[in-house]
Parts: C-alpha cells; structure tokens; sequence
C-alpha cells in the first residue's frame, strides 16, 4: 500500500513538522528537460509522457537536424530498433556533435548480444533500459544523467 501524506489522512500537521511523503514526492519531481526521442515504433513513448518531460519525437534523419536547430536537448533517448539510421554509427556521431547524456532502449535480442551492448557503451552510451521501460526505472535513469550532466557543465 502507498505511503499517504499526513494532510491527505485528515490528520493536523504542525508547521515544524515536515509531511515526509509530500517531501518525498516533490524531490522526484524532474526539472523540465527537453528529451529527443529517437524512435522507429514509439514503444517507449507513453512511460515517457507519463513523466511530463519535453518529448521531441523523431523519426528521420531530417527531422533529428531540424530538431537540433530549434531545440537543443538535454538528454538522447534511442530506440535500439530504429531503422532510419545505422544505430552505432548515430550513437557516435550525436556523442560527436552533442556529448549529451544518452539511454539506449533495447529490446530483448539487442540486450541478448552482449558485443552490441558493449559497442553501444564504448560510444557513448551512459545506460540501458530494456522496452518498454518502467517509469520508475527511467526516473531514476534520468535522475543520475541529469545529475551528471548539471556536474559536467559546471566544469566547463
């Protein structure tokens, strides 16, 4: 059963007091990101949405240059079974140009061969998820890239 807040159970809440799960659920709140969702059939799209992220869907080549003239992103989620483009090779040159954080989604046969999984870290690649993903997965996913790239850019 889910924690529920003091508030939400009727019950007083002295203001030195602070509501542990309301807390909680305000720190698990992402910032908004614009995420470039690189995809072919859109099997990770709703845990995406759900999340309230800026999704800016892409389908072609075309529009992934379209895209980065408008709106540079904050993070790259690929679809592993995208068919637009040669997946390593893309993962290479978006490390290239962007060196931006990036989740692979894959499916089970991509996460079977361990020399592609391999091949997609050595590109620049920072973690994988399996399709569809589970949100709190992605959450905790975007939280550590998130943390990461903020560390990164400060060093810059």
């Amino acid at each position: 059963m889910a924690a529920k807040s003091m508030k939400s159970l009727g019950l007083p809440c002295a203001s030195n007091v602070i509501d542990l799960v309301a807390y909680r659920a305000r720190r698990r709140q992402l910032p908004m990101m614009t995420v470039y969702y690189l995809t072919q059939h859109r099997r990770g799209l709703p845990p995406l949405e759900a999340m309230g992220l800026r999704i800016i869907e892409i389908q072609s080549e075309d529009q992934l240059v379209e895209a980065q003239g408008h709106n540079p992103p904050n993070l790259f989620i690929l679809d592993s079974t995208i068919e637009w483009a040669p997946l390593m090779p893309l993962i290479e040159r978006l490390q290239e140009q962007m060196g931006i954080p990036m989740i692979l989604l894959c499916d089970r046969t991509f996460t079977e061969d361990r020399s592609q999984l391999k091949a997609a870290y050595a590109r620049g690649i920072c973690d994988t998820l399996t399709l569809p993903p589970e949100k709190n997965e992605l959450e905790q996913a975007l939280n550590v890239l998130l943390k990461l790239s903020e560390r990164a850019s400060t060093y810059q």
